[in-house]
């Protein structure tokens, strides 16, 4: 008797420790929703994404503009020209007939196109595990540095049409 309790002992020790890390790696994550389909998400406090989503049946372009650390500077004319993305050294994604994205890592950041019957519907960026406000976005006369604070967000570019948190993932 005594040798099956010792044989289940290890297995049940390590059930535990997976049950404790999974609950501890449960991260906080927010959005903040601003107008013109503009979002920035972040978890633990640290804001680290925007992206836009053209809002349905809006034809108005992509009003976000991002200045990365290197320099380099994208904007609607970079976004909206798959052609101009693949030059930065991007590649297509996720195709489905009409319907694709385009990916490029570049300077710590990672952001994308994504484009509907050849039109720019969404674009995204992420500066996570960048150096703290070390890229600039720009968005209706607002400037944003990414990664930053949920604080400094809000100081930055105001408070947001809506706001969510929660805990888990997504």
């Amino acid at each position: 008797m005594r040798s099956v309790v010792w044989r289940r002992a290890p297995l049940a020790a390590m059930l535990m420790v997976a049950a404790g890390f999974c609950v501890g790696c449960n991260p906080e994550f927010t959005r903040s929703e601003y107008d013109h389909g503009v979002v920035f998400d972040g978890a633990g406090k640290e804001i680290y994404k925007v992206e836009w989503w053209r809002p349905k049946g809006a034809k108005e372009p992509c009003p976000l503009a991002v200045r990365l650390e290197d320099g380099t500077e994208l904007d609607v004319t970079q976004f909206a020209s798959p052609k101009l993305m693949r030059d930065l050294g991007g590649r297509v994604r996720n195709r489905n007939g009409e319907r694709y994205d385009i990916m490029v890592q570049k300077s710590g950041a990672t952001f994308w196109s994504y484009y509907e019957k050849g039109e720019l519907v969404a674009v995204g960026v992420n500066m996570n595990g960048g150096r703290r406000h070390s890229n600039k976005i720009t968005f209706d006369g607002k400037t944003v540095m990414l990664p930053t604070s949920e604080s400094d967000l809000f100081k930055q570019a105001g408070d947001p049409r809506s706001f969510r948190r929660w805990k888990g993932f997504p």
